[in-house]
């Protein structure tokens, strides 16, 4: 047998050829026949139509994988191409097969094509982000993929730095062994595996690390009301209360209590809205034809309360009296708050307090059904205290085949594929690979 062996660029793993035969002649034998199935048969028909050899027969318009050996020592592995059948015009059961055999080409570069870095998974690291783990950091190895270096981004004096001056980097190691999984490939390298190589980091290069949209999901809630509400119309405020829930993942709106309590810091708006009357109960007398509604909006951090927006609708009976069973003053209001950084465990809920100039009579204030209290995520990007995924910290558009050829190209490694364990490459620096050669 006759094998032509490409000789492989070791310092340009992106380029190699392949192993190919000359025309080898396979003797009939009662094994071959039976792998090839009969082939030379002229009435056989074919029962493979599937894209893998062999499934259930041997079809000859399909690669059929084949591993050459001398000694019992591997020479290449590749596919069989099948040219022609000869048999013998003397002895009509002496058949022989033509075949071609051809290398397999393809290494890492040709399963990484165009795959980018954002779709490597790094979720095994994700942290709360606080001071805590980003001081940890700094004496933990490449093992823990992330490192908090103190670089100035422009947020902080370079002397009093807060969580979120810091941004994680993460190790080139955990990039190069997440590339080399993601092929379904390993390594062997006492350079890769080694100072310096272990302490190189990327630094995060975006504007902000991005919660995941489960992240944002989960900060929101709607709640509505399910029925009209009567109220006596008094001059006292009291809790606006919705008291059913259309979406809450993370259970953080109580419908008895009208309190949303954050499971998660952040920065949060809240968003009020729907319709209200006013109904006379009896003959009422009105000293002043204006009616309206205001609306509150709390914070309680701790021990302390604070009004994070408020806002006052208004609106005009337009007669100085209502007889019994009259509506007058139909308001429709919405309102968002400003964005307001809630820490976990901090509540938020709604206060009202209708007015009207009422002199005498008995008159009632109604909220129809379907006023809702939701909120949004404004800002969604991870604070501190919260849990940030690292999938947020991988660059974008970056592709792994261009990640790993630079690290072989910078630091001048010869990469040569393993000639005993398929998908498995050895990889040293220039030095180290000639010297250790024979």
């Amino acid at each position: 047998m006759h094998l032509t062996f490409a000789i492989n660029d070791i310092r340009d793993p992106q380029k190699r050829g392949g192993t190919f035969s000359r025309t080898v002649k396979l003797p009939g034998t009662d094994t071959i026949n039976r792998v090839l199935t009969g082939i030379f048969e002229i009435a056989l028909n074919i029962q493979n139509t599937s894209t893998t050899n062999f499934n259930p027969d041997f079809n000859p318009n399909l690669k059929a994988s084949c591993i050459v050996s001398c000694d019992s020592i591997e020479q290449f592995r590749g596919y069989m191409r099948l040219r022609s059948i000869e048999r013998d015009r003397t002895n009509l059961e002496l058949i022989h097969y033509n075949v071609e055999l051809y290398g397999d080409v393809s290494n890492i570069f040709n399963q990484l094509a165009d795959h980018k870095l954002s779709e490597l998974s790094l979720s095994e690291y994700n942290h709360i982000y606080n001071s805590t783990n980003q001081v940890a950091s700094w004496s933990l190895s490449y093992t823990n993929a992330y490192y908090y270096p103190m670089i100035q981004y422009g947020h902080t004096d370079g002397i009093n730095w807060k969580v979120d001056d810091l941004y994680p980097a993460v190790y080139l190691k955990t990039y190069i062994d997440k590339i080399f999984a993601y092929a379904g490939a390993s390594y062997s390298s006492s350079f890769l595996t080694s100072s310096p190589f272990t302490k190189l980091v990327i630094p995060f290069n975006g504007s902000a690390m991005k919660m995941t949209s489960a992240q944002i999901n989960a900060r929101k809630f709607t709640t509505v009301t399910s029925a009209l509400t009567d109220n006596v119309y008094t001059t006292t405020y009291y809790p606006f209360i919705f008291d059913s829930e259309t979406s809450d993942p993370s259970n953080q709106y109580n419908t008895g209590t009208g309190v949303f309590t954050a499971a998660n810091n952040g920065d949060y708006e809240f968003v009020v809205r729907g319709s209200t009357y006013f109904h006379a109960v009896t003959g009422v007398t009105l000293s002043n034809t204006s009616a309206g509604m205001y609306v509150w909006i709390y914070r309680t951090s701790g021990s302390s309360t604070t009004c994070i927006g408020s806002t006052v609708i208004h609106n005009d009976f337009g007669v100085g009296s209502l007889s019994a069973g009259q509506d007058g003053g139909t308001l429709s209001f919405s309102y968002t708050t400003p964005t307001s950084t809630l820490l976990s465990g901090d509540t938020v809920y709604v206060w009202v307090l209708p007015f009207a100039n009422v002199s005498s009579g008995t008159l009632n204030w109604r909220l129809n059904s379907g006023a809702s209290f939701i909120n949004t995520i404004n800002n969604p990007v991870v604070s501190e205290g919260s849990t940030l995924d690292m999938a947020s910290v991988i660059p974008e558009d970056i592709r792994m085949a261009d990640l790993l050829a630079s690290v072989i190209k910078d630091f001048n490694l010869m990469v040569e594929p393993d000639r005993t364990q398929p998908n498995k490459y050895n990889i040293e620096t220039a030095s180290i690979f000639f010297n250790s050669g024979t």
